[in-house]
């Protein structure tokens, strides 16, 4: 008994691996991987480097903190690089999405005069946003305020996106504010302007009800949502 009362905290490590599991999946998984990772313990290493831990990757909560990032970038990332499968991204951490099997892309803070750029050939991750992302999510942070600029922008940004991801088939623009964000105004433009064989589902602010009937026109063949 006197034992006993001389050791009375169990060690994290110690405990069942079915209590550490529910323990670490209640915390920030990025968390988890930079503050376990490499400790040299086989029972904590074989579970961070479990999907649920790596699914799903917010590289926007460490990009500006160098040495951090780093850490991620050097040693985390190339151990879990395969379970990664939706990355949480900005302009400035875009370019580090080789994964080869991620698929769903969140991009925040989108912007065209810095972000579009990434939505081209020659681009260093072009390839993956044209061959192989399947859901991208938008949070644009653009303004425009006159159908004019609206019509161009569902030119040069939405038009162009959907046309060069190729293997698109979720699509959702998602708006910072209520008011300023530009909506996608198609009524006026040819039916050709932009076109997808494979998105089933979208999501995004129109202009006017004539312009979601535009997008039954055939132009989104398999568009059901």
């Amino acid at each position: 008994m006197e034992e006993k009362m001389n050791h009375p905290y169990i060690n994290f490590i110690d405990l069942p691996v079915e209590i550490l599991y529910i323990i670490l999946n209640k915390l920030d998984n990025v968390d988890v991987l930079y503050s376990l990772f490499g400790i040299n313990n086989k029972r904590l290493d074989f579970i961070i480097q479990d999907h649920i831990f790596s699914n799903t990757l917010n590289l926007t909560k460490i990009v500006n903190n160098a040495p951090i990032f780093d850490r991620f970038r050097n040693f985390i990332i190339p151990e879990i690089r395969s379970n990664v499968k939706c990355l949480i991204v900005d302009s400035s951490s875009i370019e580090q999405i080789h994964y080869p099997n991620v698929n769903h892309l969140k991009f925040t803070n989108f912007q065209r005069d810095n972000s579009l750029q990434h939505f081209q050939d020659e681009s260093p991750v072009g390839c993956i946003l044209k061959n192989q992302i399947t859901k991208l999510e938008l949070t644009n942070i653009d303004r425009e305020s006159t159908k004019t600029s609206w019509e161009r922008y569902t030119q040069t940004v939405y038009a162009h996106i959907l046309n060069y991801s190729k293997k698109l088939e979720h699509l959702g623009v998602l708006r910072k504010t209520v008011y300023g964000n530009p909506p996608l105004l198609v009524h006026n433009l040819s039916a050709n302007t932009f076109s997808s064989c494979t998105l089933t589902y979208l999501s995004i602010y129109v202009s006017t009800f004539t312009d979601c009937l535009c997008l039954l026109d055939g132009r989104l063949k398999q568009l059901n949502t």
